[in-house]
């Protein structure tokens, strides 16, 4: 049964200089995890193999983390920004350059496990710059003023009960912060109640403000791919193994231990690395590089490791057919579900499979609020684009949620809509551009608020726009009369333009959780836009259905 937090005699405070803070705080917490939010002040390859320490006791409880950190850009990487060097392109500069492969046995082993975490979802990591007025980052010295974000450093740690341990002070996720300098922390408890929950409630509320980045002054950016690459390349085929003897191996790592590792990891998960007959033992720049047939390993690896590539590129070939021609193959699907970072669950994938099977009609899902509605239009989307049954899309969404669903669409299912505002577009990196006469026939993948589209001139622009394969309603029953209960035909100005929109798409899907909620007729106009037919298309006689079903029904009202 996994440790809760409660049940450990955590101190007031913790002192590097009268504690272990690793031994006696950090490690414990971790063993009682099933996650952890971090934000902390600086990014290194020591720091993340500190963070990886301890990490290992999480494995145990499959514990996810979420880590925020600063970046130190040089006095070069401010010029370059000043010289129109864009942000992200300094950002991926600056990691890479500070991500040095491991020293030892001990770091190699916090490497293995950091990047197995990353691989399989355990792990996330993004990156916060604070900003000047002018947009350019801040200088490092002015990153570690006290009134600047990255000063106070924050821990969150929940355990299976909802338990959370909050701590802050002045320690980093640093060799330093946690040992070597004399560093203090306070730690707070929520099930103390009070002050003590009110506390850990604000933390929490300050770290998912800069986790989604709509914290004032800051940028906030995943970490690169490169570098994630980087990181992967010492991921295990299989979960790593971890005891706290590990910690203490701080045995040196030799140039070739270092390669066979990655070359046992490499052919465990059926890669082959490329090889090469020149002598690159001069060469630094081969150092993140695959074994060479020089590297000292066993015949049968080296025999391995010299297979002709023409093998290895037919395969590639027809693997990247396969997947350009996925949207003919009867596993599309499948493949959309088993190709997304999360599981959904069985009502969700039933939805999934009820519209592609009857696709373009359009849809009503009025799930119960925590169901997941987001989820299954995600789903919905990423099939019809992927089996090429859609090309432009139209997401609407009240203007409160738009960054939530525009993130939820990059991290959950790879799909990048622009986020639509009055003057300009936003991917979802928060590169921009402005918007032009008719901004709706810019792009195939448009995500807008239903606030917006409903004044006079974006209603017009929207609807001589090119025509959609898809629009999607979120909160649906917004679109209403003006007096519901006086069932006069009063659209109000959402319903209106929904009205005139369906004739420009293919297929509609609405959700709401709460269809109806003050009469009838609400749930009729919902419906009336998917196309009802026949006795159903009046307005009446649905209310009337509805209201007569206490008594019995009439034989010619159901055969009609």
């Amino acid at each position: 049964m996994p440790k809760i937090l409660r049940d450990y005699p955590w101190k007031i405070s913790y002192s590097s200089n009268t504690h272990n803070t690793i031994a006696d705080f950090y490690i414990p917490a971790l063993e009682c995890a099933i996650q952890y939010d971090r934000k902390a002040g600086f990014f290194s390859s020591a720091i993340l193999s500190k963070v990886a320490r301890g990490l290992g006791a999480m494995l145990h409880n499959e514990g996810r983390m979420r880590l925020i950190m600063g970046c130190q850009f040089s006095p070069q990487d401010l010029q370059a920004i000043q010289q129109g060097y864009e942000l992200r392109d300094a950002l991926l500069s600056r990691l890479d350059a500070d991500l040095k492969p491991p020293e030892n046995f001990a770091q190699l082993k916090h490497f293995e496990i950091l990047s197995w975490l990353i691989q399989n979802q355990y792990l996330d990591i993004k990156i916060a710059i604070p900003l000047k007025e002018n947009g350019l980052p801040e200088d490092s010295t002015q990153q570690l003023d006290p009134q600047h974000i990255f000063h106070e450093k924050v821990g969150i740690f929940t355990d299976s009960k909802g338990d959370k341990l909050a701590f802050n002070g002045s320690n980093n996720e640093s060799i330093g912060g946690w040992e070597r300098n004399v560093e203090s922390f306070h730690v707070y408890c929520s099930w103390e109640g009070g002050r003590e929950l009110d506390r850990v409630e604000e933390e929490v509320a300050r770290f998912e403000q800069l986790w989604y980045d709509v914290s004032p002054n800051v940028r906030v950016f995943d970490v690169p791919e490169a570098v994630q690459k980087k990181l992967l390349r010492y991921a295990p085929a299989t979960k790593p193994n971890w005891n706290a003897q590990a910690e203490f191996d701080s045995r040196p790592l030799t140039k070739t231990e270092l390669n066979l590792v990655r070359f046992e990891t490499w052919s465990s998960a059926g890669i082959l690395p490329a090889t090469t007959s020149g002598d690159t033992s001069g060469d630094n720049s081969r150092e993140q590089d695959a074994p060479t047939t020089k590297t000292e390993i066993n015949s049968e690896q080296s025999s391995v490791n010299r297979q002709p590539s023409t093998v290895n590129s037919e395969q590639e070939r027809l693997a990247f057919t396969q997947l350009a021609n996925i949207h003919e193959h009867l596993g599309c699907l499948d493949f959309c579900l088993k190709s997304i970072p999360i599981q959904p669950w069985p009502h969700q994938i039933k939805i999934l499979r009820r519209v592609a099977q009857n696709f373009p009609q359009s849809f009503l899902i009025a799930d119960e609020v925590g169901l997941g509605k987001t989820i299954e239009t995600g789903l919905i989307l990423r099939y019809l684009l992927v089996s090429k049954k859609v090309k432009r899309v139209l997401v609407l969404a009240p203007a409160s949620v738009q960054p939530q669903w525009q993130e939820e669409l990059r991290e959950k299912f790879n799909l990048h809509f622009w986020s639509y505002t009055s003057t300009e577009f936003k991917d979802p990196y928060k590169r921009t551009i402005p918007a032009a006469a008719n901004p709706w026939n810019t792009q195939n993948l448009i995500l807008a608020s239903s606030h917006l589209v409903r004044r006079t001139e974006r209603m017009r622009q929207l609807l001589s726009a090119e025509s959609w394969d898809l629009v999607v309603l979120d909160e649906a029953h917004h679109a209403r009369r003006k007096s519901p209960q006086d069932r006069k035909e009063t659209p109000n100005r959402l319903l209106e333009l929904m009205a005139q929109l369906k004739e420009k798409t293919k297929s509609l899907v609405l959700l709401s959780a709460t269809p109806m909620q003050i009469d009838a007729i609400e749930v009729f106009d919902l419906l009336n836009l998917l196309g009802l037919q026949g006795h159903w298309s009046y307005g009446d006689n649905f209310c009337y259905y509805f209201a007569s079903l206490q008594g019995a029904v009439k034989q010619e009202v159901m055969n009609f």
